[in-house]
């Protein structure tokens, strides 16, 4: 599949390998980065690039199996989720897309997994810090807000939903300071 915006996305990545910089304000410069960079690497169009993708998608089998057992679930049912995750048919099939959007469960597993391992250390370090920077600049505050946006609620329903889990943090928080 090479349709939609994907020529967009390939002829930015283009000008970015020939020092053009990247000029096009209606996309995070993520993607583009990401095609070009693939590109240095050796990554043909558009068939390895699909590969290339193939692989980053397959680095979200081990993170879901890590933020399970950070859950507290059992080796079995940790390894059942990440089976999962690898033979979803959107993800697997999303892979091989050349769209940004294969990146987004990766980048929102990773950043997940990047906040639990920065929950865990007293302060945190700049190499967690720069993953959150990489997780916006590949365009996860475009995903968060397309799972926002796949809420189908109004404004202030999302609002008060925040205002819930906001609460609902507080609470826990409030009450782990308590018991430790």
């Amino acid at each position: 599949y090479v349709g939609g915006i994907t020529p967009g996305y390939l002829s930015l990545a283009e000008g970015l390998l020939a020092g053009q910089g990247y000029s096009f304000l209606g996309y995070p410069p993520g993607y583009a980065l990401l095609i070009a960079a693939m590109r240095l690497a050796g990554a043909g169009v558009p068939d390895g690039l699909r590969m290339a993708q193939a692989a980053i998608d397959c680095l979200g089998v081990p993170l879901v199996y890590f933020l399970m057992r950070r859950a507290g679930a059992a080796s079995p049912l940790s390894l059942c989720a990440a089976a999962t995750y690898a033979a979803y048919p959107l993800f697997a099939a999303g892979s091989t897309m050349l769209l940004a959007d294969f990146i987004s469960p990766v980048s929102v597993l990773a950043a997940l997994a990047l906040a639990v391992l920065w929950s865990e250390r007293d302060r945190p370090s700049p190499a967690l810090l720069a993953g959150s920077g990489v997780f916006l600049g590949l365009g996860g505050s475009d995903a968060t807000e397309r799972m926002l946006s796949a809420l189908n609620m109004g404004p202030w329903a999302v609002l008060a939903f925040f205002m819930f889990v906001v609460y609902l943090a507080g609470f826990l928080l409030d009450w782990a300071s308590i018991l430790l």
